[in-house]
């Protein structure tokens, strides 16, 4: 789908990194997230669940990670996205607050 605007890989040209913490002075370090892997565990959990009616065993905490690693990949496909295709209305035209589909 997006070999069409000459992306050929999406996650690699979308990185998502995390800040993670050390307990060493240093500054934290930057980790790469592995969106695809989460894209992945999440669709084999949904998968578990409507055709095995399997129970998931996550946590508050695990959800979390998850969401939080796919709005950051969201925000930089539409980064990406911005940068590559002409847009028919100028961002500062669009509210912050219109929704995404009419």
């Amino acid at each position: 789908m997006f070999a069409q605007i000459g992306i050929e890989d999406i996650f690699a040209a979308c990185p998502v990194l995390a800040t993670r913490e050390t307990t060493l002075a240093d500054a934290p370090d930057q980790e790469a997230i592995d969106v695809r892997a989460d894209i992945n565990s999440v669709t084999n959990i949904r998968n578990n669940i409507l055709h095995s009616d399997a129970t998931p065993n996550l946590t508050h905490g695990q959800v979390e990670k998850f969401a939080e690693h796919f709005v950051m990949f969201a925000d930089k496909l539409v980064e990406i996205l911005n940068a590559r295709l002409p847009l028919a209305v100028p961002p500062a035209a669009v509210p912050p607050d219109a929704p995404l589909h009419a």
